[in-house]
């Protein structure tokens, strides 16, 4: 038996070869082991709190759509944003009717409700895709979290 495993954590790609299922075991209790709950819970805790306008969520979606379009050279400066064009029509849509996770009143969501509506979306991935795609939704709403404090997803929320 052999078998080929792409692991992805915190946005690092790692290849697993194991040819028992020993080193299977060892390879899945290593990865589990890097894994650090509490600063993810803490991470995600912080999202309901942090609201964003109307205006911002526009703005989000706008770099989004250019974000998928601009040459690599600008891109490469930039955090990847997670969702394809399709994907982020689901997100503007759901960002009006969405039952659950819809904007409030005046038209500001919290991060919370953003990540529900990316990680909603996702689930049109490809099996291939989607594991990935709902790690890098996580990380680019904990970015624009951090962007109120100005770091690198500030672009999409300036």
């Amino acid at each position: 038996m052999c078998v080929n495993l792409c692991i992805s954590t915190d946005g690092f790609k790692s290849d697993v070869k194991v040819r028992t299922v020993a080193e299977l075991a060892k390879a899945a209790y290593n990865l589990f082991g890097e894994f650090n709950v509490f600063k993810d819970i803490e991470i995600l805790n912080n999202l309901p709190g942090t609201m964003i306008t109307e205006s911002q969520f526009a703005q989000i979606i706008g770099r989004a759509r250019l974000y998928q379009n601009m040459p690599y050279k600008d891109r490469k400066e930039l955090p990847q944003f997670p969702l394809s064009d399709s994907q982020v029509n689901l997100v503007v849509k759901d960002y009006y009717i969405d039952d659950s996770f819809c904007r409030g009143g005046v038209g500001s969501i919290n991060l919370w409700k953003l990540y529900n509506l990316f990680t909603g979306a996702n689930k049109m991935s490809y099996i291939d895709t989607f594991l990935d795609r709902g790690v890098r939704c996580q990380q680019f709403v904990n970015g624009l979290y951090q962007a109120i404090g100005e770091n690198k997803h500030h672009w999409f929320v300036s």
